[in-house]
């Protein structure tokens, strides 16, 4: 049964990596910890929406605001890049993939100035018009009770 279970994420794991090669030469594909850094120094507040969905669905950008179970607005002032370092480490261990639409499950909005979209879980991730991979959900960080009301 757990062989089951994991053969569908692994599955798409393993097609995400291989498809890394066609990935699109961006800004943000060369080091998006860096670009993100650089992002959060310049804005002053940062968006949350929580999607918790089980089936298969894609969702635009404005859906996942409108289908959201959780929303979430944080203030930071000039301390956005500090109180967002666990989003720009999660983003320091990554691998180019090709992007896929569907299974969004959180949107950060980074101020005015850009966007992330997690989908699966929390593993794929698109910044800036490229998406990555990371074997760990940042559905972790996210998670933890104090990450969106700890003091910068």
């Amino acid at each position: 049964m757990l062989k089951s279970r994991l053969a569908k994420p692994l599955g798409l794991v393993a097609a995400l990596l291989l498809s890394s090669a066609n990935q699109a030469s961006t800004p943000a594909a060369k080091d998006p910890a860096a670009k993100l850094s650089r992002v959060l120094d310049r804005v002053d507040f940062v968006e949350g929406f929580f999607v918790s969905r089980t089936e298969t669905y894609v969702y635009s950008i404005a859906k996942i605001q409108q289908e959201a179970s959780v929303k979430m607005y944080r203030a930071c002032g000039a301390n956005c890049r500090n109180f967002a370092s666990d989003v720009i480490s999660h983003l320091r261990d990554v691998a180019p993939v090709e992007c896929r639409d569907g299974q969004e499950s959180t949107l950060l909005k980074i101020g005015d100035e850009a966007m992330i979209i997690y989908r699966y879980s929390g593993r794929l991730i698109e910044f800036d018009g490229s998406c990555f991979l990371n074997e760990k959900s940042v559905e972790r960080i996210l998670e933890k009770s104090n990450w969106w009301f700890h003091l910068t």
